[in-house]
């Protein structure tokens, strides 16, 4: 199961977006057609924020096998924009596959 939590204040700013677990076919043979499409929108968000954003450090970014945090300290648009495009493209996954992907969004109130 592929969980996800997008945290945001009521501003609509996103504070941190987690991604952890794992998706398998039945077969465990196969690349699981869930766990990619998550792990495309995930390293293309994040090669996005390095690429464009090199110097801020601002947005951290936690890894661990299995798991990545995108914590948001910037006050720029931009990258709230990227986190925001990056939020979209996860919840659209979860419609098309619902089964193994689960999502999660808080508001923090300021």
């Amino acid at each position: 199961m592929i969980k996800i939590k997008v945290t945001s204040n009521e501003k609509a700013k996103i504070l941190t977006i987690t991604v952890k677990g794992h998706s398998y076919k039945k077969n465990n043979k196969d690349i699981d057609p869930l766990c990619a499409t998550v792990s495309a929108v995930v390293l293309g968000t994040l090669n996005a924020l390095k690429t464009l954003f090199p110097s801020k450090k601002e947005i951290i970014i936690e890894k661990k096998p299995g798991h990545i945090v995108f914590i948001n300290k910037s006050t720029t648009k931009e990258i709230n924009a990227i986190l925001q495009t990056m939020s979209i493209q996860l919840k659209t996954i979860y419609l098309y596959f619902k089964a193994g992907i689960l999502i999660q969004e808080q508001i923090e109130k300021n």
